[in-house]
């Protein structure tokens, strides 16, 4: 489950990037993570927040 969600469009840097933070549920422990999306090549990346 998500419980929070918040995102950047960053369209001034090279290669422009979406930042999505969210915050996950998963069997009772709260995750934090980040998720970057180039749109121009349709790579995704996520990063888990410690």
């Amino acid at each position: 489950m998500i419980t929070g969600l918040v995102g950047t469009v960053f369209d001034t840097d090279e290669p422009p990037f979406v930042s999505i933070s969210a915050d996950v549920m998963l069997d009772g422990d709260e995750h934090c993570v980040n998720i970057y999306w180039y749109p121009e090549t349709d790579e995704v990346f996520v990063e888990r927040q410690d």
